[in-house]
C-alpha cells in the first residue's frame, strides 16, 4: 500500500476548554482587525493609539502596526500576544475639536497566542507504481506519491469560510513531477493561496513524476503561509512546526532480460 503523508493543518483554538473565535475584541496574534468611530464633527482632528491596560502607557511600537485608513478608521495588525506583563491592550483614539478641546475613546483588546500552525508526519518509503509489474529494464515511467492536507479541529473547521496554503516540492535525483493535483483537481505552478472551502476536513495532494523505475527518487512537499478565513476575518498561520515532509519512491529491481542456453 503506497504510504500516505499527512500534513496536519491544526487549529487548537481552545481557550479554557471551549472553542474561541476571534475578534477585534479578541484577536489573535499575526491577524488585522479594523476599529471604526462616527466623528463629533467632520473638521475634527483623529489620532489613534495604543496603550497598555492601564490606559496610559504606550504600548511598545513592536507589539502592533498600525494604519490608518481615514480619520474614522484604522486597521491594527496585533503582533504580540497578552502575556503576564500586559493583561489587556487599550486602542484609544483622541478627538480634537476645532476650538481645541479633545474627547477620549478607549476599547479594550485581548490578544490571543495563536495557535494555528501547520505541522508534519513522519518521512516514508514506498515502491513504485509499476511494483509487481512486467517492465522493460530502465524505462521511465510515472508514479505517483500522494499527501494529505489535513485541519484538525472540526469545530473550527465549521466556523471557516475557506482556508489556504502555498505549496512547493522539490526531487533529489532525476525525476521530473508531471502533475499535481488537489482534491482531484489539477493545479499548475506556483502553487499559492490554494484555497479549500471550509466544510472540507482534509484534501488529497497528488503528485505524479516521471523517472527510471530502477532509480531511488525522493519527492519533498513543503506546505507554507496557512490562512484560516472566517467572512473577512483572516487568521495567519504562527510559524511553528516542521513544513517539509520528505517520501523516497525506492527503486525496483533491475532485473534482465531472461535468456537460456
Amino acid at each position: 500500500m503506497k504510504a500516505t503523508k499527512i500534513f496536519i493543518l491544526a487549529c487548537l483554538l481552545m481557550i479554557g476548554g471551549q472553542a474561541f473565535s476571534q475578534n477585534g475584541t479578541n484577536p489573535f496574534v499575526n491577524s488585522t482587525h479594523t476599529y471604526t468611530v462616527t466623528p463629533g464633527d467632520a473638521g475634527n482632528t483623529l489620532v489613534w493609539s495604543v496603550l497598555i491596560a492601564d490606559g496610559l502607557t504606550a504600548a511598545d511600537a513592536g507589539d502592533f502596526d498600525i494604519v490608518t485608513n481615514g480619520n474614522a478608521t484604522v486597521d491594527i495588525k496585533w503582533n504580540k500576544a497578552n502575556d503576564a506583563t500586559i493583561v489587556n491592550y487599550v486602542v484609544q483614539l483622541s478627538e480634537e475639536s476645532a476650538n481645541g478641546c479633545f474627547t477620549l475613546r478607549q476599547f479594550p483588546v485581548t490578544v490571543q497566542a495563536n495557535t494555528f500552525y501547520l505541522a508534519a508526519s513522519e518521512d516514508g518509503n514506498e515502491c513504485h507504481d509499476e511494483d509487481g509489474n512486467i517492465i522493460a529494464l530502465g524505462a521511465s515511467l510515472a508514479t505517483t506519491v500522494d499527501f494529505t492536507v489535513t485541519i484538525d479541529n472540526a469545530t473550527f473547521l465549521l466556523n471557516l469560510t475557506t482556508w489556504e496554503f502555498d505549496l512547493a516540492f522539490g526531487l533529489v535525483g532525476t525525476y521530473s513531477i508531471n502533475e499535481v493535483k488537489v482534491g482531484g483537481n489539477i493545479v499548475t505552478a506556483p502553487y499559492n493561496s490554494i484555497s479549500i472551502d471550509g466544510g472540507v476536513e482534509n484534501v488529497t495532494v497528488s503528485v505524479k513524476v516521471t523517472g527510471n523505475v530502477q532509480t531511488a527518487e525522493t519527492v519533498t512537499m513543503t506546505v507554507s503561509n496557512g490562512k484560516a478565513i472566517k467572512g473577512t476575518t483572516v487568521n495567519l498561520d504562527n510559524d511553528s512546526g516542521d513544513r517539509v515532509q520528505a517520501l523516497t519512491i525506492n527503486a525496483l529491481p533491475g532485473t534482465t532480460e531472461i535468456t537460456t542456453d
